[in-house]
């Protein structure tokens, strides 16, 4: 190789490469793009070819600009939530209403009726004969897609009334030990309660033609207000179990707060 045959490949590289300043050009820019028609882009001094699919840009477009939803006409959804009927504690029938207020926002309004009796229970010879509601509010933020379609985040407020019977062992309280003991005796009693709940849940809701699905999970504060009445002897307390227990938990009496965890499945129907 002569001597001025590396000079001359060298510069005959160099200027090749200064030939696509587009594609080797560490400059960039950000642009921001409001339209409400299709546009045609081009960019001065810019040697790429603008049909080629290398030259693809990707909007983040406005929810007003989507058209995401499939059923735009229809801002509102019917639900009910199969599963708290078979529900172990405060089975129910429950409906909700959602309704569309904005590009992200929708607004839902729930109400359950309380179950008498819960399946749980039968056999056991216990009819609780619960009687009672719960309703709740909630307001949905939806993150990527216009409401009501897609995942969201939603803040709850939750009310539960109820009043019914059950049986439990009761005894003498002891200092040194839990209640159990050779002492203690069966007694069917009343129990009112009330519970506000404050959630924050996080959710998907998928629209198929007119079908809604909603599922969704979640964690708050719950405060309980629990009394019991028609008791043998007030002035015993419960039997402590030796495993935790949910009926329990559920009926001891007093005011605390405990932690929510809410999650289900809602099904609807879009109009």
């Amino acid at each position: 190789m002569k001597r001025y045959d590396a000079p001359v490949i060298v510069v005959i590289f160099m200027l090749t490469l200064s030939s696509c300043a587009t594609l080797f050009n560490t400059k960039r820019s950000r642009l921001r793009i409001i339209a409400d028609e299709p546009k045609e882009l081009s960019f001065d001094k810019d040697t790429l070819n603008k049909f080629r699919t290398e030259n693809q840009l990707d909007p983040n477009r406005d929810k007003s600009l989507q058209n995401d939803n499939p059923n735009e006409k229809h801002s509102n959804i019917l639900k009910i939530t199969p599963l708290k009927i078979t529900g172990f504690v405060n089975p129910s029938i429950e409906v909700s209403h959602e309704t569309r207020t904005g590009k992200s926002f929708s607004t839902q309004f729930m109400a359950s009726y309380l179950l008498p009796s819960s399946i749980w229970n039968l056999g056991t010879g216990i009819h609780p004969g619960v009687k009672g509601l719960r309703v709740a509010v909630e307001e949905k933020f939806y993150l990527k897609r216009s409401a009501p379609l897609g995942r969201y985040v939603s803040v709850e407020f939750n009310y539960l009334k109820n009043q019914y019977k059950d049986i439990w062992y009761f005894g003498v309280a002891d200092t040194y030990t839990d209640t159990t003991s050779f002492n203690n005796y069966p007694d069917t009693f009343g129990v009112k309660k009330q519970t506000f709940s404050f959630n924050l849940k996080f959710g998907h809701q998928m629209i198929v033609k007119r079908l809604a699905f909603d599922y969704y999970i979640g964690f708050g504060l719950k405060y309980r207000d629990v009394t019991h009445f028609d008791r043998i002897d007030p002035s015993d307390e419960m039997e402590i179990p030796r495993h935790p227990n949910v009926h329990y938990f559920k009926n001891l009496e007093g005011k605390s707060w405990t932690v929510s965890i809410p999650l289900n499945l809602r099904i609807g129907w879009t109009f």
